[in-house]
């Protein structure tokens, strides 16, 4: 099942480096309450017991507050029909002189995590939309449109074929963890249930004790990889990878984040939060 609550990130300006102003197009999926409530035009109409002597009536907009959101946001890259194809070429030519790296990947091929070095002009750029998208995040959590930050990157290449799949996992010592889609893989004729999607884990303990009707609390999510696409979200929040078995290969980018020096220069009202 893929996301939930949605609402936009807006680019923000003033940041220490100018690669903020990139024109990423984002969404912002935010995991909270998966309920969806209905229509406060409804709120009279609650008849599940005619017997109650006295009913409640609860405005939706007014009262009730969805806690603990987790966003993640999917960026669409306006390069990456430019630097896909020199993206590939080079990870596969890394992969063919290189045995690689053993970290959550099984059977799948994990470069060095020396990406954020690699010469190559597409990967340059990927690296500076890695650095962009990171900086939305922050502005996005820390309420800020203006701020000074260094956003230090480690990014390494992953390449799976059939019968390769991540295992479940988080990534420690950083804030924000990504991956970008070179090639997504094509899993239309997969016969495995949601075979070759980024599987994120509801981070909350004990939601799924007891089941209540209608509610997604405890439920994981599926992530779709779509080719161009680059998927953020907060380092401490597990997923994995799930396997498939269609003749195709995923070729990707992932990387982990962390904010350094971080100054908020917005200018604040005596009532705005800090």
């Amino acid at each position: 099942m893929d996301s939930s609550l949605s609402a936009a990130i807006s680019t923000g300006t003033g940041h220490s480096s100018p690669l903020v102003s990139r024109n990423l197009s984002c969404c912002c999926i935010e995991r909270g309450v998966r309920v969806k409530f209905q229509s406060n035009k409804l709120k009279q109409g609650i008849n599940a017991d005619p017997g109650l002597e006295v009913e409640l009536n609860l405005d939706h907009d007014r009262d009730v507050k969805a806690l603990f959101r987790t966003p993640l946001a999917r960026f669409a890259l306006p390069n990456a029909e430019e630097i896909n194809p020199g993206l590939e070429i080079a990870i596969l030519d890394r992969r063919a002189k290189a045995a690689g790296m053993a970290r959550s990947n099984v059977r799948g091929w994990h470069s060095d995590r020396d990406f954020q070095n690699w010469p190559e002009p597409e990967a340059r750029e990927l690296v500076d939309s890695m650095r962009s998208a990171v900086q939305n995040m922050v502005s996005l959590v820390a309420l800020s449109q203006r701020f000074s930050a260094r956003i230090e990157i480690v990014a390494w290449a992953n390449v799976n074929g059939p019968g390769s799949y991540n295992q479940y996992h988080t990534h420690p010592n950083c804030l924000w963890t990504g991956v970008y889609y070179v090639r997504a893989g094509d899993y239309r004729d997969d016969d495995l249930k949601h075979a070759g999607k980024l599987k994120l884990y509801d981070p909350r303990p004990r939601v799924d004790h007891l089941a209540h009707p209608g509610q997604g609390f405890g439920r994981n999510v599926n992530i779709t990889p779509r080719n161009g696409t680059m998927v953020v979200f907060p380092s401490w929040l597990a997923h994995s990878v799930n396997s498939f078995d269609s003749d195709t290969l995923r070729i990707s980018v992932a990387f982990n984040a962390r904010v350094k020096d971080f100054k908020d220069l917005e200018e604040r009202g005596a009532n705005e939060p800090t």
